[in-house]
């Protein structure tokens, strides 16, 4: 234990690509240490719940990799039976800079610098960062590798067009929460890329859910997301690193929007925003040429797609057409953006 200097050099985009650390030689005198070289081979692993919030990991270090969804927190024992929910080999093989893990790393060296073996579950939990996925059409496909005809969810994901299959264990699961087009979900693939597990937060298991079946009673369900803060107040508390930001778009200039804060409820919708809505508690927000923007619109052929901020319509210019947005940050910086021009509907 204790605290010793290290060396490192870094790409031109922030990323290591090299670092010495110093190594205790137990033999050697107090004053002997020397710094011991990471070869080019290694990786590190994010994990904030580790002081530091990174640890080496060798290209080469051995990952026994489990896919599969769960109930309760357990992991179901059928997809340990089925061999292909299950994957030996390593950490360049089987672990992408692109998905989040649940793992757990072993030493047989204590002194070692790296981990000697990774358990890792791909599928339990969202990350801080996975996106919002705002559902276009459910259909039915074929799927060769099991033979049979499978869910197949279509939609779009931060910006990009994506269609995922729903994995045979989970379908029964995903048939009850009954998404249509317009709801917005997080969810998890297994590394087949199936779907295998929708987040679900108090019990929902969606982010906007659109309740459209009774005519006298149209709602909308907004729900906030696993550790997610959606008080304004939270922004300013480094503690809190997510945050969710739901409300109708008062007033836009370019890509500054002023939001007329609405908190995760289930609001009956008449078709009617009046000016009082837009009075409440309001939040100015800068949009990022960057960030991507999912629209979903049911006026148009194309109901889901992606788009830039001049599809967002305000209550100054728009009156009831004016747009509700969903906001997604991460410490401070604004991940991916929906846009619902739902309006229609409500009529």
């Amino acid at each position: 234990a204790g605290v010793y200097p290290v060396r490192y050099k870094i790409r031109s985009d922030g990323s290591l690509s090299e670092i010495d650390t110093d190594k205790k030689d137990t033999s050697a005198g107090e004053n002997d240490n020397t710094l011991e070289l990471l070869d080019s081979g290694f990786r590190m692993l994010q994990n904030e719940l580790v002081m530091g919030g990174i640890f080496a990991v060798k290209s080469s270090t051995p990952v026994f990799m489990v896919s599969g969804s769960t109930t309760d927190g357990i992991i179901d024992r059928e997809y340990f039976d089925d061999t292909k929910y299950t994957d030996m080999s390593n950490v360049s093989a089987l672990m992408s800079a692109a998905h989040k893990y649940n793992y757990a790393a072993y030493k047989v060296d204590s002194d070692s610098l790296y981990a000697d073996f990774l358990i890792v579950s791909s599928t339990w939990g969202q990350g801080y960062e996975d996106k919002l996925f705002v559902v276009e059409k459910i259909t039915t496909a074929y799927d060769d590798s099991r033979d049979e005809a499978v869910r197949c969810v279509q939609g779009v994901e931060n910006g990009v067009e994506k269609q995922l299959l729903v994995s045979g264990f989970y379908t029964e699961e995903f048939d009850a929460i009954g998404l249509v087009c317009g709801d917005v979900i997080r969810y998890k693939a297994d590394g087949y890329g199936q779907l295998i597990f929708v987040e679900e937060v108090s019990g929902s298991k969606w982010v906007v859910k659109h309740k459209l079946s009774d005519p006298s009673e149209k709602s909308i369900d907004i729900n906030n997301i696993s550790s997610g803060r959606t008080s304004l107040s939270d922004f300013r508390n480094e503690a809190y690193s997510t945050q969710m930001i739901f409300g109708y778009v008062k007033e836009r200039r370019g890509n500054f929007v002023t939001l007329s804060v609405i908190q995760p409820n289930t609001h009956n919708l008449d078709g009617k925003r009046s000016s009082a809505d837009m009075g409440k508690e309001t939040i100015l927000i800068k949009i990022p040429d960057t960030t991507p923007i999912t629209v979903y619109d049911p006026s148009k052929v194309d109901k889901v797609f992606a788009a830039t901020y001049d599809e967002i319509l305000d209550y100054k210019h728009n009156g009831n057409n004016c747009s509700l947005m969903a906001l997604h940050f991460r410490t401070g910086r604004l991940m991916d953006a929906v846009v619902l021009n739902d309006y229609p509907l409500y009529q």
